[in-house]
């Protein structure tokens, strides 16, 4: 780890102050996040404002729709980035310009300053690091003020930071020094299980669902149209492409289908251009980014869900995608890939179908299947919804909770 010279004010201070363990309230937890009310980590403002058993505050280096996700009652600490070009950036910088919070928010002296006296003067009983870049940055400020680190995993931070040799050995040689490692798929258990980590201290708990919350979709016999409806960021891991082209084909055959694209990104005007080009733009509603009580309304009144979601030339993979849970939430049957999580959300057969990367023609072929027949559609949506029943946020928060009460030596 980078070495850092803790003052002896602080260390003395760590090894007398009370914990809030001993105090009345309940435990405090630090969120330490590269980002706070970003549309696309709805699931991070739903994990911060859903805690019940402790207390949560949120340390991140930027704070975005606050009107939109308020977190009333939630202390939010904004982090000072890193100024100059001394040798501990460089050297951060090097070392993870690939994973998510490392490369943007590298400490230099006087951040690395502002953030061990704010940890000394806040005490949590625990520190939930959201992305291993971050849990990276703050493990050797924790250690030396005996603070304990839950790193957190989503997506990128275990897969395509991992082409990065010397951020892949730092993490690597620095998983044993976290309380605890929490992911949200399968794979990346599997992959800090294959790193030597105990598997007490892995924890599969995927972001879940606000089921209570998701309006249900009413699958019509009578009305011969099959809504398809796409969710998320246009980019290269989504491949939105491909998800139009499988559309496409499905058109030729099944020609009352639509399909709604909802989400924005660098692959916008592609997915324009090539809906033009295949003369399918009358079906095809791409309508931007949208606030998430309008996906839901657009989810109820759909049909089947689509993702073609594949691994980026970056290496870049999905954790647990939050918008395949929520359609299948609603009761959608998924038609997606056999990609990361996804695996973990799909039965294939039962609640959807999925394919390999890239095969989009085996796409468009079950598409077609589903267009054709709205009992199956219903028979596989009721199916997904009951799956999902078992990821109710609720549920996966309290699983959560669980874990950081235990990392802080507080008996859950």
């Amino acid at each position: 780890m980078v070495s850092l010279r803790i003052p002896e004010c602080f260390l003395r201070e760590a090894a007398e102050s009370p914990s809030t363990k001993a105090g009345p309230g309940k435990p405090l937890v630090l969120v330490a996040t590269p980002g706070f009310g970003l549309a696309s980590e709805v699931w991070m403002y739903r994990q911060v404002t859903g805690m019940l058993r402790l207390r949560p505050e949120v340390l991140t280096w930027k704070r975005e729709n606050p009107d939109v996700y308020p977190a009333t009652g939630v202390p939010i600490a904004l982090a000072p980035r890193s100024r100059g070009e001394n040798s501990m950036r460089r050297q951060w910088w090097r070392l993870c310009n690939q994973a998510r919070g490392l490369g943007r928010y590298c400490a230099d002296r006087p951040a690395t300053d502002w953030m061990l006296e704010f940890l000394s003067r806040h005490r949590p009983d625990v520190v939930l690091a959201q992305y291993s870049g971050i849990a990276l940055l703050l493990l050797p400020i924790c250690r030396a003020l005996r603070i304990p680190v839950v790193a957190h995993f989503h997506g990128s931070d275990i897969s395509a930071a991992l082409q990065n040799s010397r951020y892949r050995r730092r993490l690597v040689s620095n998983l044993p020094r976290f309380e605890a490692l929490v992911c949200v798929a399968t794979y990346q258990r599997d992959w800090l299980l294959e790193q030597g980590v105990r598997s007490e201290r892995v924890h599969w708990i995927p972001c879940g669902a606000q089921m209570h919350e998701i309006p249900r979709a009413k699958h019509s016999a009578v009305d011969d149209r099959c809504r398809f409806v796409m969710v998320g960021r246009l980019v290269e891991k989504k491949r939105p492409d491909l998800s139009i082209r499988a559309f496409a084909r499905c058109l030729e055959v099944q020609p009352q289908c639509e399909l709604t694209v909802i989400g924005d990104g660098p692959m916008k005007s592609e997915c324009e251009a090539l809906c033009r080009s295949l003369g399918i733009e009358a079906k095809v509603i791409l309508m931007g980014s949208q606030p998430n009580e309008f996906v839901q309304s657009e989810l109820a009144r759909s049909s089947v869900f689509i993702q073609h979601s594949v691994t980026a030339n970056t290496g870049d993979k999905e954790g647990w995608p939050v918008s395949v849970a929520e359609a299948a939430g609603a009761g959608l049957p998924v038609v997606s890939t056999r990609h990361a999580g996804i695996r973990d959300q799909v039965d294939e057969g039962e609640t959807g179908f999925l394919v390999n990367e890239g095969d989009w023609e085996t796409m468009a072929m079950h598409m077609i299947s589903l267009a054709a027949d709205p009992e199956l559609r219903s028979r596989m949506g009721q199916a997904a919804r009951e799956k999902m029943l078992r990821y109710d946020v609720s549920n996966q928060i309290a699983q959560l909770e669980g874990v950081l009460l235990t990392a802080s030596g507080i008996t859950p």
